[in-house]
């Protein structure tokens, strides 16, 4: 009996010290990599755009935006998914409420919620890398314009069946 308990002290004792090394080593090379990243991209999307009238955008119009520039990229996913990601339904007025929500702080308790904010922060990085920081809307809420001042173009999102439609045009 007494060898039985001895094997089963050890075994237990194996099992702890591979399971602390195995924890150890996630925590360094994977957790606290992903909590710098996640804070540093955190700090550079940490920023609420202000919501405006499409009245205001003095230097375009909708109609001329899309009637008369080149449309340089569109897709519907990148928003759709963004929405989706946050359980929200994709619309405009959805969109523009996310993309100004406040960014969820790092959590170790909840991991798979700082993955969906890294992943919607990457989407908004590209976004504010060059923009007005301002959301022009229509007042349905179905048309939104963020303008990009580095090219002069700008991004239209539309509310479509079961999609927000994003676009970015360029004057030719």
């Amino acid at each position: 009996m007494k060898r039985l308990s001895s094997l089963v002290f050890w075994c237990m004792t194996a099992l702890w010290l591979v399971i602390t090394v195995a924890g150890v080593a996630w925590l360094l090379l994977v957790g606290l990599p992903f909590k710098r990243t996640y804070v540093d991209l955190m700090s550079k999307v940490d920023v609420v755009s202000s919501v405006r009238p499409l009245d205001q955008l003095a230097s375009v119009q909708v109609a001329e935006v899309l009637d008369g520039w080149r449309c340089r990229h569109e897709d519907t996913n990148r928003v759709t998914a963004a929405c989706s990601l946050m359980g929200l339904e994709p619309s405009v007025r959805n969109w523009v409420g996310l993309f100004n929500a406040p960014v969820q702080k790092f959590s170790w308790l909840n991991i798979r919620g700082a993955h969906k904010a890294g992943l919607f922060g990457v989407i908004k990085m590209g976004l504010l890398a060059s923009s007005d920081n301002a959301f022009y809307v229509s007042p349905d809420w179905t048309i939104a314009i963020f303008r990009n001042d580095e090219t002069g173009g700008v991004y239209v999102f539309q509310d479509q069946t079961n999609v927000v439609r994003f676009a970015l045009y360029s004057q030719r």
